[in-house]
């Protein structure tokens, strides 16, 4: 509903994945040419749409899979999530990527047309997301604390 009210020339939406909402996101698609559902993929395919978008979205209710998060900024992607679990502890809103209430619409749709509009601010949040990733989630620092919990048991 939210990306049928963005009436921006030449934006494409690329739904990857599956799930229990994909009923309704076929009918969405299906009135909608711009909304291309491409099915669950491999994490070796995912570098290649990453590359080709300008923002990551991950509206989700609950989020297991926090490190796509991860791997969006760590090429400079501005990502938008909702503040549940795993983005809360990852982005810092209006820093490093956005946040939005989860289910809010309208704060998806601002977010949105932020950064597709402004140039500047989505360059600025991806350049900050990907320092984010380099300073504190990096493979080196994630084995540290990995082994200190160890350490700790």
């Amino acid at each position: 509903d939210v990306f049928r009210d963005i009436k921006v020339p030449n934006l494409e939406l690329n739904i990857i994945g599956n799930g229990p909402l994909l009923p309704e996101i076929i009918a969405s698609a299906q009135a909608d040419q711009r909304i291309k559902l491409l099915g669950a993929k491999k994490n070796s395919e995912m570098k290649h749409f990453y590359f080709n978008a300008d923002v990551f979205i991950l509206p989700t209710y609950h989020e297991s899979f926090w490190w796509v998060l991860l791997e969006a900024m760590s090429i400079g992607l501005p990502v938008i999530s909702t503040q549940v679990e795993w983005p809360i502890d990852i982005i810092s809103s209006g820093k490093n990527g956005i946040l939005i209430p989860p289910l809010s619409k309208v704060e998806l749709k601002k977010a949105i047309l932020l950064l597709i509009n402004n140039k500047e601010v989505r360059e600025k949040i991806g350049l900050q997301g990907r320092e984010t990733v380099e300073n504190e989630f990096s493979a080196e620092l994630i084995t540290k604390k990995f082994i200190e919990i160890y350490r700790n048991l």
